[in-house]
């Protein structure tokens, strides 16, 4: 029996041995189209990898933005800096509640800061997270959070991309510093990205999910009971889209009674502001530099004088 069981041993180390090799050969030498459960990328342009390195060394802030792209390219830094706020931006592609608590528990240490204002939406609550988790773990170095929120996302995609993660830093292989390049976009200290084309793309960022999963609420409630424990004012936003995208959604109402009943501030900008989509918005769900600064202004009257 004992011979039997080094022998199951044996061939379990040599198989996770064989496993990783194999994984981490494949995401250094072949195309994405051959390894379609190792997905790996670059930080494009939501800027993630550059976003990630500045939260490091930021220091403490009086406000720091969750979310989506609606996150990171809706809340300006220098806006809020006018004001008198100093802020950074911690949203990332697509991301879900799972993702945030993990970025919160990584860098509010640092960060320190005195507001957390969080964007949400039906959408990003109906999303699983995996895209967000991959996003993540290809522009940081892998740590014990990092395993935690792969596991929740229960994907291969986001377990290999980060097993390809802590194969790269054991080999001292350093992460790209990859400075993205687009005409459309540019990366403002703090976190922001902001869209530089005035053009309004009205077939695009039109797709939206509605059905809202339970374990994203959940996260959220575990978000709110962190803020709560640290002290952090935490403030529920839902940044505007267009008007046709934004009634395509069957659980608005539903969704606000949900976010309003946890405890915190919550404001749907979609219904507290008035703009134009052809003037004020890049796509469906994604506000131009115009459409941001008479947003962020809202912001900073309604949700931190009332705050303050």
């Amino acid at each position: 029996m004992k011979d039997y069981l080094i022998l199951i041993l044996k061939f379990l180390l040599f198989a996770t041995i064989f496993y990783v090799g194999i994984l981490f050969l494949s995401g250094w030498l072949l195309p994405d189209f051959l390894r379609p459960n190792l997905l790996f990328q670059s930080s494009g342009v939501g800027y993630s990898y550059k976003r990630m390195v500045e939260a490091e060394s930021y220091g403490h802030t009086d406000i720091v933005f969750l979310g989506s792209s609606r996150a990171y390219r809706g809340f300006d830094t220098r806006i809020f800096a006018e004001a008198g706020y100093r802020t950074f931006n911690l949203g990332t592609s697509n991301q879900t509640p799972v993702q945030s608590y993990y970025l919160l528990k990584k860098y509010i240490p640092g960060l320190k800061p005195k507001i957390v204002i969080f964007e949400v939406n039906p959408d990003i609550f109906s999303n699983d997270g995996v895209e967000s988790s991959i996003d993540i773990i290809s522009n940081t170095d892998p740590d014990i959070g990092l395993l935690k929120m792969s596991l929740e996302v229960k994907n291969i995609k986001a377990v290999n991309g980060l097993i390809f993660s802590a194969c790269r830093k054991f080999f001292r292989l350093s992460l790209l510093d990859f400075d993205y390049k687009n005409k459309n976009h540019k990366y403002i200290q703090g976190g922001y990205v902001e869209s530089l084309d005035r053009t309004y793309r009205k077939n695009e960022g039109n797709a939206y999910y509605c059905n809202i999963m339970d374990k994203q609420l959940q996260y959220l409630d575990r978000i709110a009971e962190m803020m709560k424990t640290e002290g952090i004012t935490m403030i529920f936003v839902q940044a505007p889209v267009t008007k046709k995208l934004y009634t395509s959604c069957s659980e608005n109402k539903r969704f606000d009674t949900i976010i309003s009943s946890k405890g915190c501030q919550y404001y749907n900008f979609n219904e507290w502001i008035n703009l134009t989509d052809s003037i004020h918005f890049a796509d469906g769900q994604h506000l131009n530099q115009k459409g941001v600064e008479l947003f962020n202004k809202a912001v900073i009257n309604l949700c931190l004088n009332t705050t303050h």
